[in-house]
Order: structure tokens, then C-alpha cells, then sequence
């Protein structure tokens, strides 16, 4: 059985409906006029999506942080139009349970340090916390 949110994901000051299904699966949908749009899914437990903020704009956020080598944010933002107007991959790449420094580290397709790294994933905020507090 699924629950009901609601969240203004696109920034235009109108809540958009989520709906959250088996598994923490999400459905992200918006109205324009008199049409419904899907605009966004995810699928299970390692493919979790929120809403959350960043740099004061609300942005969708999926993560991979569940799989034991990788810690991955995906993040999209969308305008009121329901078209996508920014896009990008904030991720690591380890051996074992955790990173260090020598570790792989990438922001929007470009090598990155660690520093680096945690200093964007730590301006991602969800329900006023960092996402790693």
C-alpha cells in the first residue's frame, strides 16, 4: 500500500504529489493545466529518492549509498515546466565498506578530491539536516 506526499520539487511554489510504494519506491508527478505528468521513479531500497535541497533550490535526489564499493547521488532539478534544467552525478568509488583519500571521487564528470567530495555531498540537505549527519 502506498503513502501520499507532497513537496515542491520544481521550485514554483506549488507542492507536487509523490507517491511512495514497496520498498521505498517513489513516483514523482506534477500538473500542468489539465495534465498529469510522471516525471521521475525510482525502484528500491538502493535506488531511494527525496526531495531535498541544495544551495536553496529543491532538487530530486537519488542515492546509491546502500551497495558495499560506491556512494552515489544522483541529482535533478527541474523548472516548473516540467522540463529538466540541471542534472548531474556526485559520487565515490572504494574498496570495501569505506572511502579514503586515495579512493576515486567524481562531480559532474570530473575526478575530484575526497575533500571535495564530502564538501558538496555535506550542501545537500534534507529535512534540515545534511544527508551524512
Amino acid at each position: 500500500m502506498g503513502e501520499i506526499e507532497y513537496a515542491d520539487f520544481d521550485n514554483d511554489g506549488e507542492e507536487e504529489l509523490i507517491i511512495r510504494g514497496y520498498c521505498n519506491a517513489r513516483l514523482f508527478f506534477d500538473v500542468i493545466g489539465d495534465t498529469v505528468y510522471r516525471l521521475f521513479e525510482t525502484t528500491s531500497t538502493t535506488d531511494v529518492g527525496n526531495v531535498v535541497e541544495m544551495k536553496g533550490k529543491r532538487v530530486i535526489e537519488r542515492t546509491d549509498v546502500m551497495h558495499v564499493g560506491r556512494n552515489i547521488y544522483r541529482i535533478t532539478q527541474y523548472d516548473s515546466c516540467c522540463c529538466i534544467i540541471d542534472w548531474f552525478t556526485l559520487s565515490a568509488g572504494f574498496e570495501g565498506s569505506s572511502y579514503s583519500a586515495e579512493d576515486e571521487f567524481y562531480y559532474r564528470r570530473r575526478e575530484i578530491s575526497m575533500k571535495e567530495f564530502e564538501a558538496i555531498r555535506d550542501t545537500i540537505v534534507f529535512n534540515g539536516y545534511s544527508t551524512m549527519q
